[in-house]
């Protein structure tokens, strides 16, 4: 049989739940919009993912095309036409970010009513 200390009680005091609700609830808030966060960062990384592969599939495709088959004819107009559509990546992401982002959406809008303002006087 398994000997109790010196001055411990048995059974242990149950501690008083009531107090600990009130923190568990806030960290369960916490959690909810921590995770929504998080899921609204994952859907602008997918979409900033699938805008990168948009633009430079058709790039890749037509090097790996000519690379492997030197004898292939293609217009030149047909052949300006992917690096032109792959350098447009470097527009999309931003564009991605401001509207996918609620906090530099509110940013931009500040700013562009202070630059209207500024015109204006």
């Amino acid at each position: 049989m398994v000997e109790q200390a010196q001055g411990a009680e048995w059974p242990p005091p149950v501690p008083n739940v009531h107090c600990f609700l009130p923190q568990v609830a806030q960290q369960q808030k916490e959690c909810q919009t921590t995770q929504r966060a998080e899921r609204e960062v994952t859907r602008m990384v997918v979409v900033m993912v699938m805008a990168f592969l948009i633009c430079w599939l058709p790039y890749t495709t037509f090097a790996l095309v000519v690379a492997v088959d030197k004898d292939i004819v293609i217009y030149p107009t047909l052949a300006s036409m992917p690096s032109y559509f792959s350098k447009t990546a470097t527009v999309y992401n931003p564009i991605i970010y401001v509207f996918m982002n609620k906090q530099s959406l509110g940013d931009l809008s500040t700013n562009l009513w202070s630059v209207w303002n500024n015109m204006e006087n």
